[in-house]
């Protein structure tokens, strides 16, 4: 198993600087700092910053990643677009326009040799059409169905059925995840919030699809009233991390600590050292 973390986890300083050449930098900087000082063996590269964060990132800033990385021997996974993307749509023109969004996506980060892609091949909505009590509503998720297998077959035109990893979702079905990825013979990234947020046990999902799981997205889950939040840090929620962690270990996939900021990206990485995943940590400075 190899451990890793979102580029998100490192942007702090470098979106608040002035001067975008200063920002990369920066970047470039606290993402080398977090990955020596913790060990870890991967970065998640999530594609959408270059669209939300135009000033930093782009094929300069991949550069300057990429050479950091060969010189740490830090490798690469990728979170494909999802921010305004439907590869399922039932609107052909939005679906096609969403699977060119994503073959873009893999052309502009292929300097990194991904290990895995990671891909959002359904969306939230399509899980709230497939169990709405209108059957009006319920027809339309057979369309989706059929659309998110179109666009699965065009990004398996460039991206190995391996490399590929189908990520459920918290309003979808876990099966129904699973079915398209069996489907097509890809990999499966099993979001473990995601599933405690649909309201899934995600030991037995995992138990269940074990040899299929390429990649895990491991993050807290808070209780927060009467809700469920995510994408927390590591320790400080209801997801036990250890026996995830533990049976997820035994593989050669890639656990990705989704959480964004630094102080969680550190929490999380104390969590795993804690529990004897990773070795201590060196010193690392602020981001």
């Amino acid at each position: 198993m190899k451990i890793g973390a979102m580029i998100l986890a490192f942007v702090g300083r470098a979106l608040r600087a002035g001067d975008p050449s200063e920002g990369k930098r920066l970047l470039v900087e606290t993402v080398r700092n977090g990955a020596t000082a913790h060990h870890i063996d991967f970065v998640e590269i999530d594609d959408d910053c270059r669209w939300l964060y135009p000033q930093g990132f782009n094929a300069d800033l991949y550069r300057r990643l990429k050479d950091m990385a060969d010189e740490i021997g830090l490798e690469w996974t990728i979170h494909l677009p999802i921010v305004g993307t439907d590869p399922c749509a039932p609107n052909e023109f939005i679906r096609r326009a969403s699977v060119d969004a994503t073959l873009e996506s893999i052309e502009a980060t292929r300097i990194f040799q991904p290990a895995l892609y990671v891909f959002h091949a359904v969306c939230d909505q399509a899980g709230h059409d497939e169990r709405s009590p209108e059957p009006t509503v319920r027809q339309t998720w057979h369309i989706q169905r059929e659309h998110a297998a179109r666009s699965v077959e065009a990004v398996l035109k460039e991206v190995d059925r391996e490399r590929l990893c189908i990520e459920n979702l918290p309003e979808m079905a876990p099966e129904h995840t699973t079915a398209l990825a069996r489907e097509f013979g890809t990999a499966l990234c099993f979001d473990v919030g995601h599933m405690l947020l649909f309201g899934g046990d995600p030991a037995q999902f995992l138990d269940a699809n074990l040899a299929q799981t390429r990649e895990i997205h491991l993050h807290d889950v808070v209780k927060d009233g009467e809700r469920l939040v995510d994408h927390r840090a590591l320790g400080t929620g209801i997801v036990p991390v250890a026996d995830l962690v533990g049976r997820f270990a035994q593989t050669d996939g890639y656990l990705t600590v989704e959480v964004t900021g630094w102080r969680a990206f550190q929490r999380s990485m104390t969590a795993l050292e804690e529990l004897g995943f990773l070795p201590p940590a060196a010193s690392a400075g602020a981001a």
